[in-house]
Protein backbone atom coordinates (compact mmCIF):
# COMPACT_ATOMS: atom_id res chain seq x y z
CA UNK A 1 0.00 0.00 0.00
CA UNK A 2 2.83 2.29 0.81
CA UNK A 3 4.04 1.72 -2.88
CA UNK A 4 0.90 2.53 -4.36
CA UNK A 5 0.50 5.70 -2.13
CA UNK A 6 3.97 6.76 -2.76
CA UNK A 7 3.47 6.07 -6.95
CA UNK A 8 0.87 8.17 -6.91
CA UNK A 9 2.12 10.91 -4.90
CA UNK A 10 5.57 10.90 -7.54
CA UNK A 11 3.14 10.92 -10.58
CA UNK A 12 1.56 14.21 -9.05
CA UNK A 13 4.61 15.87 -8.33
CA UNK A 14 5.72 14.81 -12.21
CA UNK A 15 2.94 16.10 -13.06
CA UNK A 16 2.97 19.51 -10.95
CA UNK A 17 6.86 19.48 -12.59
CA UNK A 18 5.38 19.40 -16.21
CA UNK A 19 3.10 21.83 -15.65
CA UNK A 20 5.14 24.15 -14.03
CA UNK A 21 7.51 24.02 -16.37
CA UNK A 22 5.39 24.15 -19.35
CA UNK A 23 4.24 27.77 -17.78
CA UNK A 24 7.35 29.01 -17.61
CA UNK A 25 8.45 27.87 -21.68
CA UNK A 26 5.25 29.54 -22.40
CA UNK A 27 5.85 32.94 -20.33
CA UNK A 28 9.69 33.12 -21.39
CA UNK A 29 8.98 32.46 -25.30
CA UNK A 30 5.92 35.09 -24.79
CA UNK A 31 8.62 37.64 -23.13
CA UNK A 32 10.87 36.73 -26.20
CA UNK A 33 7.99 37.58 -28.49
CA UNK A 34 6.88 40.76 -26.74
CA UNK A 35 9.16 43.85 -28.65
CA UNK A 36 8.87 47.08 -27.55
CA UNK A 37 7.99 50.17 -30.52
CA UNK A 38 11.59 50.87 -30.29
CA UNK A 39 12.88 47.10 -30.46
CA UNK A 40 10.44 46.74 -33.95
CA UNK A 41 11.66 50.22 -35.07
CA UNK A 42 15.10 49.22 -34.51
CA UNK A 43 14.55 45.67 -36.51
CA UNK A 44 12.91 47.03 -39.16
CA UNK A 45 15.40 50.08 -39.92
CA UNK A 46 18.14 47.47 -40.26
CA UNK A 47 15.42 45.22 -42.71
CA UNK A 48 15.45 43.96 -46.34
CA UNK A 49 12.68 45.42 -48.04
CA UNK A 50 10.96 41.51 -47.56
CA UNK A 51 11.47 41.73 -44.04
CA UNK A 52 10.08 45.42 -43.75
CA UNK A 53 7.10 43.99 -45.73
CA UNK A 54 7.17 41.18 -43.23
CA UNK A 55 7.09 43.08 -39.76
CA UNK A 56 4.74 45.38 -41.11
CA UNK A 57 2.24 43.33 -42.16
CA UNK A 58 2.77 41.04 -38.73
CA UNK A 59 2.87 43.33 -35.91
CA UNK A 60 0.66 43.81 -33.00
CA UNK A 61 -1.10 46.64 -30.83
CA UNK A 62 1.04 49.15 -33.07
CA UNK A 63 -0.55 52.83 -32.73
CA UNK A 64 -1.72 54.26 -35.88
CA UNK A 65 1.15 56.47 -35.09
CA UNK A 66 3.42 54.01 -34.94
CA UNK A 67 2.49 52.67 -38.24
CA UNK A 68 3.22 56.24 -39.63
CA UNK A 69 6.52 56.26 -38.47
CA UNK A 70 7.64 53.16 -39.58
CA UNK A 71 6.59 54.08 -43.04
CA UNK A 72 9.16 57.08 -42.77
CA UNK A 73 12.06 53.86 -42.67
CA UNK A 74 10.32 52.46 -45.93
CA UNK A 75 11.40 53.18 -49.37
CA UNK A 76 9.03 55.26 -51.18
CA UNK A 77 9.36 53.63 -54.37
CA UNK A 78 8.41 50.34 -53.16
CA UNK A 79 4.97 51.63 -51.25
CA UNK A 80 3.03 49.47 -53.99
CA UNK A 81 4.42 46.36 -52.50
CA UNK A 82 3.39 47.06 -49.16
CA UNK A 83 0.40 47.98 -50.00
CA UNK A 84 -0.61 44.59 -51.74
CA UNK A 85 0.73 43.10 -48.91
CA UNK A 86 -1.42 45.02 -46.14
CA UNK A 87 -4.50 44.13 -48.57
CA UNK A 88 -3.57 40.60 -48.77
CA UNK A 89 -3.76 40.45 -44.97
Amino acid sequence: MYNIKLGFSLGLMNKKNYMYNTMYKLVKERKHMEKTFEEIKDIFIEASLEEKIKIYTTAENLTVEQFKELLAYYPIKHLEKLEKAVNAK
